[in-house]
């Protein structure tokens, strides 16, 4: 069975479907808000992410660990499916990257034989674990 509810903005009779949990303004009402909010706030909502530039980044590493995590089998099942269906992009792209880039690699191989190279991952890794402790030493 279909549930209304009225808009206290436009005051429209809609489907309940059509609101956010526990408001009473429709979603295209609150997204129309939301955008005017940013748009006359512009610089204040710059200067809270120029402040907050770790937190933000620590936040997004979290949420993109988790989904990571919570939907590997969906990332495999696509990704193999891409590069099934682009192995001849993919291989251009690849030899173009390797052609323009020769001392890069060259760089990135000898100091990987050296035993000096720390990978990327564990550099993110290292990086965003960092950058959870300081916010939690600021939090608590």
């Amino acid at each position: 069975m279909n549930e209304y509810k009225q808009c206290s903005k436009c005051h429209r009779l809609k489907l309940a479907a059509d609101f956010y949990a526990r408001q009473g303004v429709c979603k295209p009402c609150l997204l129309e808000r939301r955008a005017a909010y940013r748009a006359a706030n512009k610089e204040k909502i710059a200067a809270w992410r120029a402040a907050n530039k770790e937190k933000i980044a620590a936040y997004r590493a979290a949420y993109q660990a988790a989904y990571r995590a919570a939907n590997k089998e969906k990332r495999a099942a696509y990704n193999a499916a891409y590069f099934a269906a682009n192995k001849e992009k993919i291989a251009t792209y690849k030899a173009a990257y390797r052609a323009a880039n020769k001392e890069k690699i060259a760089a990135y191989f000898a100091a990987y034989r050296s035993g000096k190279y720390i990978s990327r991952h564990s550099r993110l890794f290292f990086q965003t674990f960092s950058a959870l402790n300081k916010i939690k030493s600021q939090t608590a």
